[in-house]
């Protein structure tokens, strides 16, 4: 009598909720950072958007069709490129399929967004850290702010920060992965030289829909995943 155990069936692909927007910033050669969305649909079709932080604002999509490899845990689209499925997670890979590897290695790994409800706390790569805001979309940041502005996500759910002439605080909220909800904005009524920056940058924070935080920086995102606003981790004081 027979009594080894059925072989194990459960592959990437059969048993997890692939189907899904991932959201990530991938390394760059000669810009600050390749903003990706990946879309894959359920019947193996997708939708892949790059855009060059620190360049001409253009956006490229492509669509077409994804194979899955025999094991199940691959994908490979249309232009080749190949990425491993894990859970909530997609991970991009070199031409022979294996993990990139070297320093930026986890730059590579892509989050899929809007999961959850989560529970009412900031997750906490999130709420540990200030942020000193170096980008603003539009904007020439050095000329209108003079580089000063920073915020931070609390514990207490709110968003708290500072630019050049005010400070300002919001509720904030985060239902799902990579979703930012944030509330009406209320600041202080000081002018400065930079108030008209100030503004702009006031006005960005409210077009926020999505964030994603990679090597020490955070990208918050509208509701189309264009950047509007990017970070750099400072420390607390």
């Amino acid at each position: 009598m027979d009594t080894a155990d059925p072989p194990d069936m459960h592959t990437s692909k059969n048993s997890l909720d692939w189907a899904g927007s991932y959201l990530g910033v991938i390394p760059c050669a000669d810009c600050m950072g390749i903003v990706q969305v990946l879309e894959l649909k359920a019947n193996d079709s997708y939708q892949l958007s790059s855009e060059y932080l620190g360049k001409a604002k253009k956006r490229f999509i492509e669509e077409g069709e994804f194979s899955w490899n025999p094991e199940g845990s691959k994908i490979t689209l249309d232009n080749e490129q190949m990425y491993w499925l894990n859970e909530n997670a997609v991970v991009m890979l070199d031409r022979e399929g294996q993990r990139i590897e070297g320093e930026l290695r986890d730059r590579y790994r892509l989050s899929k967004t809007e999961v959850g409800p989560l529970s009412e706390t900031v997750p906490a790569d999130v709420s540990s850290s200030k942020w000193a805001v170096y980008w603003v979309d539009g904007m020439d940041w050095q000329e209108k702010m003079k580089g000063s502005a920073h915020f931070s996500i609390t514990d207490k759910m709110q968003l708290v920060g500072a630019g050049p002439c005010n400070r300002f605080q919001a509720e904030a909220e985060i239902p799902a992965t990579q979703v930012l909800n944030l509330g009406k904005m209320a600041a202080t009524k000081r002018a400065c030289p930079q108030l008209e920056g100030e503004q702009d940058y006031f006005s960005a924070l409210g077009t926020v829909q999505y964030y994603f935080v990679f090597s020490s920086q955070i990208a918050l995102l509208d509701d189309t995943y264009r950047p509007v606003i990017l970070g750099r981790q400072k420390s607390n004081d």
